[in-house]
C-alpha cells in the first residue's frame, strides 16, 4: 500500500488537480519517456487533433468535420481520441502546423506549492492505465519532477476520491520536453483557463509557434466545440488565424453559459 506523505488539492472551479507523492517507488530519471529519435517531416502540412475530452464528452460529428476539411485541403491529419490520447503525441508537437487540443483544462496560480504555476492539460488516460503503458518508474519520475499531476474531473454527488485519476500534463512538461515548434504552428486549446495567464502561451510562442488561441475562464465543452466548428475550417482554407479572430463577433468569442472569453496571443 502506498504511503502518502503529502496531499495537495488544487481547486480550479470545475476541475480539481490532485497531487499525490508516494515513497513506495524508486524514481529513475530518464530524459525522455518516449523515443524522440523519430524523423520529423517538415515538408508536409500536418494537423494534430488531440481529443481526450471524448472519453467523457464525445463529438464524432465534429471530429469527422475536422478530418474531412483538413484532408480536403491536403493536410495529413493525426487523431488521438479518448483513452488513445496518451502522452505520446504531446512529445512530438514539433511535427505539426496546426495543433488542436480538445481537452479538459486545469489551472494553478498558487506559487507556494511545488507544482508549476500556469495551465494544465488533461490527457485521456487514467493514472493506473499510464503505469501499465509506460511503467511505474517512468510515470513516477514524471510525477516527481512535476511534469504531470493526478487530476480529477468532479461529478455532482460523487466524492472526488471515488473518481478516476487522470494523468494531467503541467506547463513544465511543454517547456522541457518540447525543443521547438514549427515557425507557423497554430495551437487551439479549448480547455478551461487556457489564457487565465500567459504562462502556456509564452511557452509555445517562445518555442516558435505563430499563434495560441484559448479561453480565459471556465468554458463549457459545448461552446468550445462551436469554436472548433468555425476557426479550424477557415484556417484550412488559408485564412490567417489573427484575422479570423479579429473578425469574430461577441457571440462567437464569449461563452453564454459561463462568460469565458476566447483570446489570442501571437508573434507580431
Amino acid at each position: 500500500m502506498a504511503i502518502i506523505i503529502a496531499v495537495t488539492i488544487l481547486v480550479v472551479s470545475t476541475i480539481f488537480l490532485e497531487i499525490l507523492f508516494s515513497n513506495q517507488f524508486m524514481f529513475v530519471h530518464e530524459n525522455n519517456l518516449i523515443n524522440n529519435n523519430v524523423e520529423n517531416s517538415r515538408e508536409e502540412k500536418r494537423v494534430l487533433i488531440y481529443d481526450p475530452l471524448s472519453r467523457e464528452y464525445s463529438n464524432p460529428e465534429l471530429i469527422d468535420l475536422l478530418m474531412k476539411t483538413f484532408t480536403q485541403h491536403n493536410y495529413t491529419v493525426d487523431i488521438y481520441i479518448g483513452k488513445n490520447a496518451t502522452l505520446d503525441p504531446l512529445y512530438h508537437l514539433d511535427r505539426y502546423d496546426i495543433i488542436i487540443l480538445r481537452a479538459h483544462g486545469g489551472y494553478n496560480n498558487n506559487s507556494k506549492i511545488p507544482e508549476p504555476v500556469g495551465q494544465y492539460v488533461f490527457t485521456g488516460i487514467y493514472f493506473n492505465e499510464a503505469i501499465k503503458i509506460y511503467g511505474k518508474n517512468k510515470i513516477y519520475d514524471l510525477l516527481k519532477h512535476h511534469y504531470i499531476v493526478k487530476g480529477v474531473i468532479p461529478r455532482n454527488g460523487v466524492s472526488i476520491y471515488e473518481l478516476p485519476l487522470y494523468v494531467v500534463v503541467s506547463p513544465l512538461f511543454f517547456k522541457d520536453k518540447i525543443s521547438s515548434l514549427k515557425n507557423d504552428t497554430i495551437i487551439i486549446y479549448t480547455g478551461c483557463y487556457g489564457l487565465d495567464d500567459d504562462v502556456l502561451a509564452n511557452i509555445f510562442l517562445d518555442k516558435g509557434a505563430y499563434a495560441y488561441l484559448s479561453f480565459k475562464g471556465d468554458v463549457t465543452w459545448v461552446f468550445g466545440d462551436q469554436i472548433l466548428e468555425i476557426i479550424p475550417v477557415r484556417i484550412a482554407k488559408g485564412e490567417d488565424i489573427v484575422e479570423i479572430y479579429k473578425s469574430l463577433n461577441e457571440t462567437q468569442i464569449r461563452d453564454p453559459y459561463t462568460g469565458a472569453e476566447l483570446e489570442i496571443r501571437y508573434r507580431k
